[in-house]
């Protein structure tokens, strides 16, 4: 499971490292499940949502800084073209952390992203 801490491009280029080390053990890369967590903030505005985001990190990581760099985060469409890059890195599972408006997040995600994926 790649850490919400860290970038969809850093998961990216694990997932292929991953698919190298298994294609060298011979080991068949549908026995070996991967996924991402992801801080995820929809909200169209997207200053808004850096700041919500940066307040956030701050409170719980100590780091604004570091949630831009790790979320996914825009207007649904956006972080739906961000997921799917996410998924066509061989994730599998995809654990959605939004953190702020939760029950709002959820509908967006079930009504707007999820079916996308």
């Amino acid at each position: 499971m790649g850490a919400g801490s860290s970038s969809s491009d850093a998961f990216i280029r694990e997932s292929a490292m991953i698919r190298r080390f298994l294609d060298e053990a011979k080991r068949d890369p549908a026995t070996f499940g991967y996924g991402k967590r992801v801080y995820l903030a929809v909200d169209n505005d997207r200053a808004r949502a850096e700041k919500r985001i940066r307040e956030w990190f701050a409170r719980r990581y100590k780091n604004a800084d570091l949630g831009p760099r790790v979320c996914v985060w825009g207007g649904a469409a956006e972080c739906t073209e961000k997921i799917q890059e996410i998924v066509r890195a061989g994730a599998q599972h995809i654990v959605f952390n939004p953190m702020f408006d939760e029950m709002e997040h959820l509908e967006i995600c079930a009504k707007e992203i999820m079916p996308n994926l």
